[in-house]
């Protein structure tokens, strides 16, 4: 029975949290595959007869490729499905149109020489997505929808999508497996990169560094590591953070791809993204704002308007493709510096969810309900600066204050069981549980969110470490930091009630 528990719980919440930012990753996706995927087939519409040579698929059942312009034609209606998905019109049925085009454009495209590869992650995401409900907000559909049934979305068809994401990864991780690249004899990476340089010709900045390193340790831990993550996939999926942490190591892995062999993953990259938090953002209001207006439009663009701007983008595509200008360059690397930004931030954020569990003892993000109180040195100019700092970024209201030499901040201490009487230290209370010097404030830090939230990975340095540092500051506090008559701000009306009297 427990198993079976286990089981739904990860079927159905598990990626709840990223189910609720759906709406927001159908935008991000439909423009991934307007600037970075789409057109798709004109190369296929020049190739000859002779190429035809197609793998179990559908192609299978023809004898020759389809003429020219239905090539063309495909691409024009996946452009007009791509705005469509943009604009959340007829989402779910778009969706699914669209995975059926693509299994038929690439049946095609595989039968004249590419391999199956990562590219069978789109057609899969719009499968499973469709089902999700990712248009029932910020759409046209939504106009059609009660309130209620514009913030419902399913989280199953997430987890159904990491599973075949993951499936995927491990069959690229078992030949490689079977083939020589766990051997300590082996340097496959390097050999990778060579091949790629010499045969293949994608000279690559990174590549030339590589060459002059000859470490057998270093190439084997190249080799494997792509092992690890590539199959590590199967093995994360079970939870929404591993399956974030094993995301975010292969973002680094595909940057190093690209930069050192000229190889995009950007397919993969797009698919990650699905596990991202985007209502992260909407805590700015010019987002917000953007996302606004974007309803707005949403609502009165009509088919004709998507039509006209499908053929628009569509020539502009051509006659990129057609000319000698190689255009994919710059919005590559920005696409994958983008990328490797923000598995830099999650990877941060991993390590504080780390910090909370190992350091703080707290597994979880405190709420209001919570008794957090701020105890501080009420006659240090530091300590008042300090006070309006988390004032002003607190933004969900949940910590309290009160000076050490009040006495309700002595009946506090009483009550924690601190041995505490030191000014020079300021304390956190959570719940009667007692936080001192540097961890008190790395604490505050933490429950700050944003980016005041990755800090809270220093608590990871020893403890003797930043306490010493802090302990440094503190008893210079009153020199470096002289208390003004000026220094206290008038304080708004709800900013008073934090304060324990």
């Amino acid at each position: 029975m427990k198993a079976l528990e286990f089981i739904d719980g990860w079927i159905f919440k598990a990626y709840g949290p990223c189910a609720r930012s759906l709406p927001l990753f159908r935008i991000f996706f439909a423009l991934y595959l307007l600037v970075f995927y789409l057109p798709r087939y004109p190369w296929v519409a020049e190739m000859p007869d002779s190429f035809f040579h197609p793998p179990v698929s559908l192609a299978m059942f023809f004898t020759a490729l389809p003429p020219w312009w239905f090539f063309y034609l495909l691409d024009f209606l996946l452009k007009v499905g791509a705005l469509c998905l943009l604009f959340g019109r007829q989402t779910r049925f778009i969706s699914f149109a669209m995975c059926i085009g693509l299994i038929i454009g690439n049946s095609f495209r595989y039968s004249i020489g590419p391999k199956i590869d990562h590219d069978i992650f789109i057609p899969a995401t719009l499968f499973c997505l469709g089902f999700s409900g990712w248009g029932n907000s910020l759409s046209q559909d939504e106009q059609h929808l009660s309130q209620s049934e514009r913030r419902s979305s399913s989280s199953w068809p997430i987890t159904l999508l990491m599973l075949m994401v993951s499936v995927c990864m491990l069959t690229a991780a078992i030949p490689k497996a079977t083939s020589g690249w766990l051997s300590p004899h082996v340097y496959a990476c390097r050999g990778q990169i060579i091949s790629n340089y010499l045969q293949n010709f994608r000279p690559m900045p990174l590549a030339d560094w590589l060459f002059r390193i000859h470490s057998f340790l270093f190439w084997k831990l190249a080799d494997w590591s792509t092992l690890a993550i590539e199959g590590g996939f199967i093995f994360c999926v079970i939870s929404l953070p591993s399956m974030r942490f094993i995301a975010t190591m292969a973002v680094f892995f595909h940057a190093f791809v690209y930069f050192s062999m000229d190889i995009f993953f950007s397919i993969n990259l797009a698919v990650y993204a699905s596990l991202l938090d985007f209502r992260m953002g909407l805590r700015k209001s010019w987002i917000r704002h953007s996302l606004r207006r974007f309803r707005l439009l949403a609502h009165r663009v009509r088919l004709f308007h998507i039509v006209l701007l499908a053929i628009a983008l569509l020539g502009f595509s051509y006659a990129l493709y057609f000319s000698d200008v190689d255009a994919s360059r710059l919005p590559n690397n920005l696409f994958i510096i983008a990328a490797v930004v923000i598995a830099l931030v999650s990877l941060l954020h991993f390590l504080g969810a780390l910090t909370d569990r190992l350091v703080f003892g707290i597994a979880f993000p405190l709420r209001a309900d919570h008794s957090l109180v701020i105890l501080y040195d009420g006659e240090c100019g530091l300590c008042d600066k300090w006070v309006q700092f988390v004032l002003n970024y607190d933004h969900r209201g949940i910590f309290r204050f009160t000076p050490l030499q009040s006495f309700r901040g002595k009946e506090l201490l009483r009550q924690a069981g601190s041995t505490e009487s030191d000014l020079s230290s300021m304390i956190l209370l959570i719940d009667n549980r007692t936080y001192l010097r540097s961890t008190a404030v790395l604490m505050i830090l933490r429950q700050l969110g944003g980016f005041w939230a990755l800090l809270g990975i220093f608590a990871l340095v020893p403890v003797a470490l930043r306490d010493f540092a802090y302990s440094m500051v503190a008893t210079n506090r009153h020199r470096w930091f002289p208390r003004t008559g000026d220094s206290c701000r008038l304080l708004r009306p709800y900013e008073r009630e934090r304060f324990l009297s």
